[in-house]
């Protein structure tokens, strides 16, 4: 998918007429990595492609997605949110459930936030191992905070 300002890359696999799942991957981990190592793991792709049709995509600056010049920090998760919600309207799709792995589940959260002003709806979403702090950077908050409304002194209780 062309964006105005980066390619991103994505794959579908299962079957067309299926129930639609988004995947969302661990930071660093292309969406062909996360199907190798669920092909593997029982009951594996080859059981979620018999029950959805599945899209994965790498985020910016992960995967088969475009590279920025070095020394390019991880996008914010309002830009990977957007981006996917972008290529989420560009494909037609306007529900799905979503699974989000580590940092996946960060942008999960992040999307769920931001789909209530657009016309995709989440269905379920199951988060594994979420990123709690993946220690991103300066400024980087979490979604769930905003999602529980919690303070910075009852999430540092948490964590």
């Amino acid at each position: 998918l062309n964006l105005a300002d980066a390619k991103l890359h994505y794959e579908m696999w299962g079957a067309p007429d299926a129930p639609r799942l988004l995947i969302l991957s661990p930071t660093g981990t292309a969406i062909r990595d996360v199907k190798n190592q669920v092909m593997v793991a029982p009951p594996g792709a080859a059981a979620l492609a018999a029950s959805f049709r599945c899209l994965g995509v790498d985020p910016r600056g992960f995967g088969g997605s475009s590279k920025p010049h070095s020394g390019w920090p991880v996008p914010a998760l309002s830009v990977i949110a957007a981006d996917v919600l972008t290529l989420l309207e560009r494909l037609g799709w306007t529900s799905a459930s979503v699974l989000g792995l580590s940092f996946g589940g960060a942008v999960a959260t992040e999307l769920a936030l931001r789909c209530g002003h657009t016309s995709f709806q989440i269905e379920r979403m199951l988060l594994v191992c979420p990123a709690a702090d993946p220690g991103i950077g300066p400024g980087f908050s979490f979604p769930t905070d905003e999602l529980l409304g919690l303070t910075h002194d009852e999430r540092a209780e948490w964590y």
